[in-house]
């Protein structure tokens, strides 16, 4: 799994932007990706029927992430013994609004697998990987609309990913982008499983911000480690 630290977080700032919004191959309104964000995504002992509704109780626990403007994408993400799930909800969308979820999960910056959903349920796999995996476009998604209101679940593999043997506190970079009226925006996440993991933590990376004053106390969470805080 994708640990990243150092230079490879700052080549990733600059850069990553540039090829996830390349290989829309849409024109439109670029804005950046903006500042990473950390996430606990939480284990989820009971599943949601992929139907594309997302009002179900598992839904309503998750806390939600927002991107852009007129309109604001809703997003919420949680992960089970077999992979991610995610929902996204928004209104008044257009047809070929596109919700884009991009992972990468090797060492090598230039390995990426984007899985793209249009608001009309079209879903579409593109990977950039040096070497093939065996699960091509085993992926699932579903969307709904009633009104104004737009829907969508979505369930990614891990084995579809390349990911093996994932364990809490795994780390996993994730880009969110969302393109809608030749607008586009996006959010870089951090996804911990069901725990931090403070040594993968980026913002811990950088030790010359460690100190003994306490002012940096702000970077820690509480994690637990076999029951132990």
């Amino acid at each position: 799994m994708m640990k990243v630290t150092g230079w490879k977080f700052a080549v990733l700032l600059t850069c990553v932007g540039l090829t996830c919004w390349t290989s829309i191959g849409q024109k439109g309104e670029v804005l950046q990706l903006s500042v990473s964000t950390q996430l606990i995504l939480p284990f989820l002992s009971s599943l949601p029927v992929m139907d594309g509704k997302v009002n179900e109780p598992i839904w309503q626990s998750i806390p939600t992430l927002t991107l852009g403007d007129k309109p604001t994408l809703e997003v919420q993400a949680g992960f089970d013994k077999n992979g991610f799930w995610f929902a996204a909800q928004s209104k008044n969308v257009a047809p070929n609004a596109l919700v884009i979820l991009a992972f990468r999960t090797t060492e090598v910056y230039e390995c990426v697998d984007e899985f793209t959903l249009s608001a009309d349920g079209k879903k579409q796999l593109r990977r950039l990987r040096l070497a093939p995996l065996p699960s091509q476009n085993d992926w699932q998604a579903s969307v709904a609309k009633t009104g104004e209101q737009w829907s969508a679940e979505v369930f990614i593999p891990f084995a579809t990913l390349g990911l093996k043997d994932v364990q809490k506190g795994d780390v996993i970079l994730l880009d969110i982008l969302w393109r809608t009226n030749e607008k586009r925006w996006g959010k870089r996440i951090y996804c911990y499983l069901g725990q931090v993991n403070l040594l993968s933590s980026p913002d811990l990376s950088d030790r010359s911000r460690w100190s003994f004053s306490g002012e940096d106390a702000s970077l820690y969470e509480s994690v637990s480690e076999q029951g132990k805080k």
